[in-house]
């Protein structure tokens, strides 16, 4: 539902075949990000939105090889620095 804020269809509104699509592209990124790389259900989550904004808008999108990740709005350590 996010997504249908920031990439509003002009003049039709929410269309049923339209949440549809986007879902099944959800679905399609999920299985890429969850089976294929077998990224953890938080890394996962904190990247499902960046990339399906960027499949709506045509982008090509890679799922990120990094091995190691921080959750997005996680605090350092008491002590680090950022």
């Amino acid at each position: 539902m996010r997504s249908f804020e920031t990439r509003p269809l002009p003049l039709r509104g929410i269309t049923t075949s339209e949440a549809k699509r986007r879902v099944q592209i959800c679905e399609q990124i999920w299985r890429a990000l969850r089976i294929d790389k077998r990224w953890s259900l938080q890394r996962a989550c904190d990247h499902l939105y960046r990339y399906l904004i960027a499949e709506l808008d045509g982008i090509t999108w890679e799922p990120d090889d990094r091995s190691i990740w921080v959750p997005e709005g996680s605090q350092p350590l008491k002590g680090e620095t950022s």
